[in-house]
């Protein structure tokens, strides 16, 4: 099932996930204490993928709350995410 959400990425470090058909917080996702600066779904796999001034990628379960994966993915702050259609 779809659901009316969207998400947003803080420079305090957390990701929320709102539900824009009645403006209610969702979920909250705790990245950390470094500014996230670009999140999005990957709703195949029921994921978030996020990056962080920490050169890091994080990746999260939006159902579960868990975390997937944590990798440092750059030399630099992640400023864009782009998510591949099909892989």
């Amino acid at each position: 099932a779809e659901h009316p959400w969207v998400l947003s990425a803080l420079y305090s470090g957390n990701v929320y996930i709102w539900d824009y058909s009645n403006n209610t917080l969702i979920k909250s996702f705790e990245m950390g204490t470094n500014p996230v600066r670009c999140a999005r779904f990957i709703v195949r796999k029921n994921w978030i993928i996020a990056g962080t001034d920490d050169m890091k990628l994080r990746v999260y379960n939006y159902n579960t709350m868990e975390k997937v994966k944590e990798w440092e993915a750059h030399t630099d702050y992640i400023r864009f995410i782009e998510i591949h259609p099909n892989r």
